[in-house]
């Protein structure tokens, strides 16, 4: 019986310290935050690499542009106006556009199906890549039609200027 009490003294006082420890923290100091220091006494942080360029106005993307996945083009006019096509389809979609800062909002006029309550506005980002290409990145869209022609479904687009 005292061996059997002993142990049950053991088990609360194990269970009393453990509860009266303080909670151990991990160290949230990681190499990524540190500065780093060539020589004594100078500092260099790293900057983060720059973001993709992104487009800020109809100026950035008046013209033809042709999808680099399917045989769609699209005109963006200077007055804030687009039309899509296809070369096996023909008139695909009217609409207007605007840029409220790199947002890139586009409203379906006629075409895509996209005039439901809620679905008639989506917001892209337009990349400005490196070879002169376009590329959408989506930021809100309900219209999975008009989504899966800007930036795809499976795999993302570029759109390549038409001279």
């Amino acid at each position: 019986m005292k061996k059997i009490l002993f142990k049950v003294h053991c088990c609360w006082l194990m269970l009393i310290i453990s509860c009266a420890a303080p909670p151990s923290t991990p160290n949230l100091v990681t190499e990524t935050t540190l500065p780093r220091s060539t020589e004594v006494g100078i500092q260099q942080t790293e900057t983060p690499a720059p973001g993709p360029k992104l487009a800020s106005s109809a100026e950035d993307i008046v013209g033809t542009w042709k999808s680099t996945t399917s045989s769609i083009e699209v005109q963006f006019n200077e007055d804030g106006t687009l039309h899509a096509q296809s070369s096996s389809t023909g008139t695909i979609a009217e609409e207007e556009f605007w840029f409220e800062g790199t947002r890139f909002f586009v409203k379906d006029s006629r075409g895509l199906g996209c005039t439901l309550e809620g679905h008639e506005t989506g917001i892209y980002e337009v990349e400005l890549l490196e070879n002169g290409n376009l590329k959408y990145r989506v930021i809100e869209d309900e219209c999975l039609t008009r989504v899966n022609y800007w930036a795809g479904r499976l795999i993302e687009p570029e759109w390549e200027p038409v001279p």
